[in-house]
Formats: structure tokens, C-alpha cells, sequence
């Protein structure tokens, strides 16, 4: 929400136009994230339920945080079911003769089933064609329990796979596009595109040593300071790193060609050593989340993501037929 006091009038105006039809439950979907949610709530007539996203809040009950009154004093119901899936929400309200809630229950179940469902597969297929065979998939780590902060070894084969698509010494991600983590079993261009569904475009360019290393310890504390764990990590191929919960980065080595440990001094990075590098688009936003990854040098950008680079990997492996991906210790949080 970028003008609240607009937003609010914007709401207002609908809400009243329902009102005036006769309608006296009103639901908003929303996707401001959970604070904001609770400010709509508090500055509108008319609400009941907020269910919201773009935040990933984990809300479930009822209680003073997510029960808000309204301007006209009325209740007004908010909740959120995490991310990606992991939790299903049944929020049962119960209303008096004018609109009003009166009883609310919110529930939230983990969701139980963690391989492909036959029917949403047909579904795809049958209304967006056959997906290409990429691999099999015989072990895999999940989706680690906080995406954001956790390591996934996943997002470290993508960024492997950047690194050897893209013939740089080092490919930089960042935890959170990650969205989903494929299954055991045949996988397929379209579940490697689904893992990353934030479209980007790849860019190829130099980083300095005091870059990387900048950029790593401002993500680092950023995430561990945040509740959620926004911004998120940083994932590297050839680059292995240790840092504590507090968000301090207390180890740093590169791995050159040869397979050689190079430690990096952290405390006093090199300006003059650099690193023919890929990342996005996003993140090399100079206003972004991870400024100190806006080019300095020139930059070369492709018309396709990720997705592209770790299907073509894949595809090139000679163990794509009984594929392993596990985490190979590279991050390190204690």
C-alpha cells in the first residue's frame, strides 16, 4: 500500500457499495501483509474478515492480535496461513441479523501430503500440455523449515547450475525465491519451473570481494533480525560461509577452479579482487533488497531466469537418472 489514506477511500467506497445492495458480510483478500492488515481493519466500516498474504504471517486462533475493531467499533477478523502451501486454514464465523460476528474460530492444519497429488498433475497436464522428462530424483532434502533463514540444498544446486550455465566463477541467490522444493521421482522442466516461479532475468557481470562480502553480512542481519527472516540468505556456488543466529557473519572462503579453499578476510574485504559473477535482476537492485549487489561493472542481462540454467544442468548430469541433492554443508548456521 503505497498511499494509505487512498487505499482506505478506495476500500470505503466499495465496501458502501455493498452495503447499499444489501450485502452485510463483507471479506477482503488482501496481500499487504499482516501489519497492514490490521491498520485497514481499524480504519474501515463495514469489514469482517481480512484473509491476507504477501507477508507469510502464521495466524491462527482468535485473540487481541488478529481480533481488530473497526472504526465503527465492530469486529473485524484477520488471518494468514503461512506460505507455499505448508498450512490450510477453516475459519468459521458466525453472524447477528445485521452483519456483526458474533463467534470465530480459526484453524490452521498443517498440510499432510507431501508428494504429487495424481489429480492436480492431470489437471496440469490435461490444461497446460506434457511437461518434459528432465531427471529422476531417487533422494532430496524438503523445503527447509524457514526458507528464508534456513540452508536448502536446492537452491544451492540452482546456483550451481547458474554457474556453470553461465561460465562465471561464482552465482549468487537469494533464499527466498525458492518457492517450492520438487519430490522424490520424475522430475520436470515444469516442477523446476515451479521451485523458482519468480519470473527474473539473469544478468552476468563483475562483484568485488568487498561486495560479496558486504552484501552478505547486510542480508545475514537484515534476515535474523526480522521475524519472518525477510529479506533471506544469500546462496553462493563456490563460496562457503558460517554465521551464527544473530545474523554475524563469522566465516567466508572461496572455492576456486581448482578446487582450492581461498579464506576471505571479512573484516577487511579486497577492492581489488573480483569475480566474474551471475544473479538477477532483482537481485541487483540498487533500491532492492540487496543494494550492495547493483553492478559496478558492466552488465550483460539474458532474456530468461534461472529455471532455464537448472533445467539444461539437470538434463547434462550423467546421475540425472538416480539424482541426489543434499545439502553439502557450504552455509552454515550455529
Amino acid at each position: 500500500v503505497k498511499d494509505f489514506d487512498a487505499t482506505v477511500k478506495s476500500l470505503q467506497d466499495e465496501i458502501d457499495n455493498l452495503k447499499k445492495q444489501g450485502i452485510n458480510k463483507i471479506i477482503l483478500v488482501s496481500h499487504s501483509g499482516y501489519d497492514m492488515d490490521k491498520r485497514l481493519a481499524s480504519a474501515l466500516d463495514g469489514l469482517d474478515i481480512i484473509i491476507g498474504g504477501h507477508s507469510h504471517s502464521v495466524v491462527e486462533g482468535t485473540g487481541s492480535e488478529n481480533i481488530v475493531m473497526s472504526k465503527t467499533n465492530e469486529p473485524v477478523i484477520i488471518t494468514q496461513a503461512g506460505e507455499n502451501g505448508k498450512y490450510y486454514g477453516i475459519l468459521e464465523a458466525e453472524f447477528d441479523s445485521n452483519g456483526v460476528i458474533k463467534k470465530v474460530a480459526n484453524q490452521l492444519f498443517e498440510s499432510i501430503n507431501r508428494k504429487k497429488s495424481p489429480v492436480i498433475e492431470y489437471v496440469k497436464k490435461e490444461q497446460m500440455g506434457e511437461s518434459p522428462e528432465i531427471a529422476k530424483i531417487s533422494e532430496i532434502d524438503p523445503m527447509p523449515q524457514n526458507r528464508r533463514l534456513d540452508p536448502c540444498a536446492w537452491t544451492d544446486m540452482i546456483a550451481d547450475s547458474m554457474q556453470e550455465e553461465m561460465n562465471v566463477e561464482l552465482a549468487i541467490v537469494n533464499a527466498a525465491n525458492t518457492r517450492k522444493v520438487p519430490k522424490e521421482g520424475v522430475l520436470t522442466k515444469r516442477d523446476v519451473e515451479e521451485s523458482s516461479p519468480m519470473k527474473n532475468k539473469l544478468i552476468k557481470t563483475r562483484v568485488t570481494q568487498k561486495q560479496v562480502v558486504d552484501a552478505l553480512k547486510a542480508s545475514l542481519k537484515a534476515s535474523f533480525a526480522d521475524e519472518e527472516g525477510a529479506p533471506g540468505i544469500l546462496h553462493f556456488s563456490s563460496m562457503r560461509y558460517k554465521a551464527d543466529k544473530k545474523g554475524n557473519l563469522l566465516e567466508l572462503s572461496y572455492i576456486d577452479k581448482q578446487g582450492k579453499t581461498v579464506p576471505i578476510d571479512i573484516n577487511n574485504p579486497s577492492q581489488d579482487i573480483t569475480y566474474s559473477a551471475c544473479y538477477d535482476d532483482f537481485v541487483a537492485k540498487a533500491d532492492g533488497e540487496y543494494p550492495d549487489l547493483a553492478p559496478k561493472f558492466e552488465a550483460e542481462k539474458f532474456n530468461y531466469d534461472k529455471d532455464e540454467t537448472m533445467c539444461n544442468y539437470i538434463s547434462k548430469l550423467p546421475q540425472k537418472d538416480n539424482l541426489v541433492v543434499k545439502d553439502d554443508k557450504r552455509i552454515e548456521i550455529i
